[in-house]
């Protein structure tokens, strides 16, 4: 949730400041909700950024309102607690495929005003992703290790654009991760990242197996906390047709959003919630995209040549907050293409996927 160069000119708080330790309180009470006058509107700026005001010149709306957008009572009390607002909240996936790409993924965050960061194999250190993200002007991202990172090493990297006082550690196995996200006056949500076993490693039954596994898993967290809003991201190593993602005991994930709003169906006298797949909707040739995230012939009689394997899902009570026309997958960036003449994958052997939450 960056602020875009429109107010680069705005105080330290607009630039995005770490949160204070009240404002973490506030966070963490599931009733906090912003009122009118503790809210400013900043038009499509996806920024959630916060500051206590302790004098006059902390925010002066005089020089940070953005092009003709109201500014409602920033300065009526010295020690307010200040949020600004925006609608959307924008998320990218990107396997690097071991490759040293720190300057094309800051590219990609910049471009796109990335507020959450998942990478797969990422040959690029966090320290040094870091310094790309955070220019000294506007330090912004954080990277937050999940609690059993060193019980075991995760395969998902995650940066965010706001800080850790926001996010809350609730398992990793590895493969998978899942953190709550509990941005003040927003809804709250379950993000997990994964990137599944391959299926040069494991065959489809195996990867059904594991993904039943993680369904388990992803139901515990969501009983913990009290709700289903959550997203699965990252490299599935499967398509959407695939055992793993269709089949009940494992993601049970449909291609449309009217199955997806029965919220679940019951075999054998048990209930398996749904996931919604959009990704099913990229599949093709279509408006001269990609045809998928991941390009792989098969010497076989029965090839499918592009494979949807970075996917995301979504469970019923957040589809009405998800944005179907920003998801993408994006094949190129501010300095060039990341394919190749013929549209295959080249800079990685994946594309990275990009959508948006009207959370």
């Amino acid at each position: 949730m960056a602020i875009r160069n429109e107010t680069r000119r705005g105080s330290r708080a607009e630039r995005g400041w770490s949160a204070p330790s009240s404002l973490r309180r506030l966070s963490e009470s599931a009733s906090f909700r912003p009122n009118e006058s503790q809210c400013a509107s900043v038009g499509e700026h996806p920024c959630f950024t916060q500051a206590k005001t302790r004098t006059r010149r902390s925010l002066n709306p005089a020089k940070s309102a953005c092009r003709g957008q109201a500014v409602h009572n920033l300065l009526s009390a010295p020690s307010r607690l200040i949020i600004v607002r925006v609608s959307m909240l924008t998320i990218l996936f990107w396997n690097l495929a071991k490759r040293n790409l720190g300057t094309q993924v800051s590219a990609l965050v910049f471009e796109h005003h990335v507020d959450i960061l998942l990478l797969a194999e990422s040959a690029v250190p966090p320290v040094y992703l870091l310094q790309l993200l955070n220019p000294p002007a506007a330090a912004r991202y954080n990277f937050i290790p999940s609690r059993d990172s060193n019980i075991r090493p995760s395969k998902i990297q995650i940066f965010f654009g706001f800080g850790p006082e926001f996010i809350s550690s609730r398992t990793d196995t590895g493969r998978a991760t899942i953190r709550e996200i509990r941005l003040p006056g927003r809804t709250h949500f379950l993000l997990c990242g994964v990137h599944l076993q391959s299926r040069s490693v494991w065959g489809e039954t195996d990867q059904a197996f594991e993904s039943s596994e993680l369904n388990r898993t992803i139901r515990e967290e969501e009983r913990k906390a009290g709700h289903s809003r959550t997203i699965v991201v990252g490299d599935f190593n499967m398509n959407p047709f695939d055992l793993g993602v269709t089949c009940a005991s494992g993601f049970n994930a449909v291609m449309t959003r009217q199955i997806a709003l029965q919220g679940k169906r019951t075999l054998a006298d048990r209930d398996h919630p749904f996931f919604f797949n959009p990704m099913w909707g990229l599949f093709g040739d279509g408006s001269a995209r990609p045809g998928g995230t991941f390009f792989l012939p098969s010497p076989q009689y029965a090839s499918i040549y592009w494979h949807m394997l970075d996917q995301v899902l979504i469970r019923p009570d957040l589809i009405s907050e998800f944005d179907p026309s920003s998801l993408r997958i994006l094949s190129e960036y501010s300095a060039g293409p990341l394919t190749a003449e013929n549209g295959r994958p080249s800079v990685s052997d994946h594309l990275p996927i990009l959508f948006k939450l009207n959370l």
